[in-house]
């Protein structure tokens, strides 16, 4: 009796750590699914999604301990997950023809913007902000023709082009004198 009880028991506490969790969406996902799931989510920047996912592991399994750490972990470090996004959204549209003859960092940047905004169907803009107080910048000038080729990299171009710093952030990209 003692045996059948002790699998009983160990039967039902294997079958709480493979629980079922009803996300948002009218399927099932295993908590290790759900886990799995935020941290790709926090890696592509997508912290909101992130969030919930490690929340609703910490609503069915409170002390669950990689969740919990990646709760800590993502409340830490969210600004720097959040501009994990806008890297990713600039390389995910593909513009199609980039031409620049002789222009500045500025009409650079501003042309850059257009194509940006115009792929994307204005879904996303990438806010350049230029840190140059010294005016290192105001002498480069800048000729590019590229087809079909991600914007990260047209931006990759132009910032080498000036020797500049490239830093990602959630709400703007900047564009760092040396």
């Amino acid at each position: 009796m003692k045996t059948l009880s002790l699998l009983y028991i160990l039967s039902f506490a294997s079958s709480l750590g493979a629980q079922e969790v009803q996300p948002a969406k009218s399927s099932s996902i295993s908590i290790a699914g759900l886990y799995q799931r935020g941290v790709a989510e926090m890696n592509r920047g997508n912290v909101a999604a992130a969030e919930r996912d490690f929340q609703a592991i910490l609503k069915a399994q409170p002390q669950h301990p990689q969740a919990l750490y990646a709760m800590n972990h993502l409340k830490s470090n969210r600004t720097r997950y959040a501009a994990r996004t806008r890297f990713y959204q600039m390389k995910s549209i593909k513009l199609d023809r980039v031409e620049l003859s002789d222009a500045s960092l500025g009409e650079s940047l501003d042309a850059l913007t257009t194509l940006v905004t115009q792929a994307s169907t204005d879904r996303f803009a990438p806010n350049f902000i230029v840190k140059d107080p010294q005016k290192k910048f105001d002498a480069a000038r800048l000729n590019l023709q590229l087809q079909n080729v991600p914007a990260d990299q047209v931006l990759r171009y132009v910032v080498d082009h000036v020797q500049a710093k490239l830093v990602y952030e959630e709400h703007a990209i900047l564009i760092v004198a040396p």
